[in-house]
């Protein structure tokens, strides 16, 4: 349950750092790209912790999203550029996909426990 609560948060301060790179004004975004980097590494241990387990399917798609995400996420620059809305959509179907992971992680958790005490 805990790595599906910290994926949440790893969620929300990425699309905060998304949100700044690409509608601030500013000329240096390196706490916001250290951000994204970060949430990155979380989101690739929770892709492992979640293959390790025995859940291969949401590991392997979620190592595959990871590797996108940080592909993606390396290009962005200030605004919406036409030709870089590929690595727009792929960073956000990423923490999309994420998001979707922190949910099922959290439900299957509490789904797991509830089953334990019955």
């Amino acid at each position: 349950m805990r790595d599906g609560f910290i994926t949440i948060i790893a969620v929300m301060l990425a699309f905060a750092a998304f949100d700044d790179i690409t509608t601030d004004n500013d000329t240096s975004f390196v706490v916001e790209h250290a951000a994204l980097v970060m949430c990155g590494m979380w989101f690739a241990l929770v892709s492992w912790r979640a293959r390790r387990r025995g859940r291969r399917g949401l590991g392997n798609v979620s190592i595959g999203v990871t590797v996108a995400f940080a592909l993606g996420q390396a290009t962005l620059g200030h605004g919406t550029l036409p030709i870089r809305w590929a690595e727009y959509l792929v960073v956000l179907a990423g923490l999309v996909w994420f998001a979707v992971l922190a949910g099922i992680l959290v439900w299957s958790a509490w789904h797991a426990r509830d089953h334990a005490t019955a």
